[in-house]
C-alpha cells in the first residue's frame, strides 16, 4: 500500500488498495479521504502505518480475558 515506502499512507494509496480490490461499490473516494482525515494525527493528509493498523483493529479480539489476564500478571 505504502508505494513510496515512507511508513505514510496517502489517500490515494488507500483508494488504489480498495480499486484492485474491486471494493469501489462497498466504500466512495469520499469515505477514504474522510478516514485518512479522520485517523490521522498530525493533519498531513496521510496516515502513519501504525496509526492504520491501530484504526483497523478488532479490540474485541485483541483484549480477552487471558490476554488482559497474562498482561496484567506480567507487570
Amino acid at each position: 500500500m505504502d508505494k513510496e515506502k515512507t511508513g505514510l499512507i496517502s489517500s490515494s494509496d488507500l483508494w488504489g488498495v480498495i480499486q484492485n480490490l474491486h471494493l469501489e461499490g462497498q466504500i466512495s473516494k469520499e469515505q477514504v479521504s474522510t478516514i485518512i482525515k479522520e485517523v490521522g494525527a498530525y493533519g498531513s493528509g496521510k496516515i502513519h502505518y501504525s496509526e492504520f493498523i491501530a484504526a483497523t483493529m478488532d479490540a474485541k479480539n485483541l483484549l480477552t480475558d487471558q490476554r488482559v489476564h497474562e498482561l496484567f500478571y506480567r507487570l
